[in-house]
This record gives C-alpha cells, structure tokens and sequence, in this order.
C-alpha cells in the first residue's frame, strides 16, 4: 500500500513537472516571436569569387524582398537561403538582364513547381530589345536576358523612374530605369537602363 502511494505520487510529481515544462516551452516560444524584432535588414549574399548581386531584405514579422539573385551557379544558393527565409517572396526586383543579377532567377524560375518557393510578384525595367542593346555595345553578352525573356512571365510589372510603390512599411521610389534619355546618351543600355 505504500509502495503504491509512493508510485503515484511519483506519477504526479512527473506529471507537474511534464505540464510545468510544457508551459514554460510555449511561454517561450511566444515570448520570442514577442522579442522578434519589426526591423528589417539587407544582406548581400555572394558566395563566389566574382561579384554576385543577390540582396534578400527581409523583415521576420512583415515579410521577404528580392533584390535580383546572381549568377546562374547561385541558383541552389539562392533556394537554400530562400529556404532559410520561409521560401516566399513577397516582391522579387529584377534591376537588369545581366548574368551576375538575373542568372540565378532564370533557373530557378521555371522550376518553381518543384521547389516550395511563392514568389507573388516581380518587377523589372523595361529594357530595349537584345539586339538594339547589341546595337550600342557589341561586346556585351545578352545571353541572360535572352533567357529571361524566353520565360513569359505571365504577371511581370515594368516600372520606370519617377514611380513609386508601398510594400509593407517601406515605400519604393523608383530613380532611374531605360528610357528615351539612356536610349539616347548611352553606349550601354543594360548597364545605364538599370533600375535604381
């Protein structure tokens, strides 16, 4: 009889303790999502030699921007740290076809249906023609923005300076982007048309 008595008060006292900790793991959980800061923060991610643009900005309780994403090797770089950041894009900015900016979107793009990445929406310049930026400088390679252009992205937006847009709580102006004046006075279209 009292072998029994001891056992369930052991059983209660494991039982407190079991309840005890539960409570004390779900305080904390909602306690740091309490603490999580409502900030947001850029970083530029570049694990190769060579200059790489991908520039996620991220704020963990409004949501993830895009800056452009590297060159085409980055692409799995890319998935993981999209991975990293909840794998959804709530705006992704393309600031021109070049290799080192559009590469890594043009693969993994067409492969979102295999991936668990959302991109809901994707904004770009709306560059002159390959063969007119081929026109002012021959030398330059336009083999990314060929493939860009190959994906038809069904909802692409185009903006151009002087727009402006509201994401969140950050408020987007848009300074330059190709136009008649680059057209016009530049030898380098996709360089000079880049958004800013």
């Amino acid at each position: 009889l009292i072998m029994k008595k001891k056992t369930k008060n052991i059983l209660i006292i494991l039982l407190l303790f079991f309840f005890l900790i539960c409570g004390f793991l779900l305080w904390a959980y909602k306690f740091t999502n309490l603490l999580a800061k409502d900030e947001w923060t850029i970083t530029q991610y570049g694990p190769r030699h060579n200059n790489s643009s991908f520039y996620p900005i991220y704020n963990p309780k409004q949501g993830l921007i895009v800056v452009d994403g590297g060159w085409t090797e980055d692409a799995q770089y890319v998935k993981d740290i999209l991975n990293i950041l909840g794998n959804e894009v709530d705006l992704w900015i393309l600031t021109h076809p070049h290799e080192d900016h559009i590469g890594a979107f043009n693969t993994i793009y067409p492969d979102l249906e295999n991936t668990d990445i959302t991109i809901n929406r994707i904004i770009t310049v709306n560059m002159a023609p390959p063969e007119k930026c081929n026109e002012v400088a021959p030398w330059d390679n336009l083999d990314a923005y060929n493939r860009f252009l190959a994906l038809n992205i069904p909802d692409l937006e185009y903006v151009s300076a002087g727009d402006s847009f509201k994401l969140f709580d950050l408020e987007f102006d848009i300074l330059n982007t190709y136009d008649e004046n680059v057209a016009h006075f530049s030898k380098d279209y996709v360089n000079d048309g880049s958004m800013m």
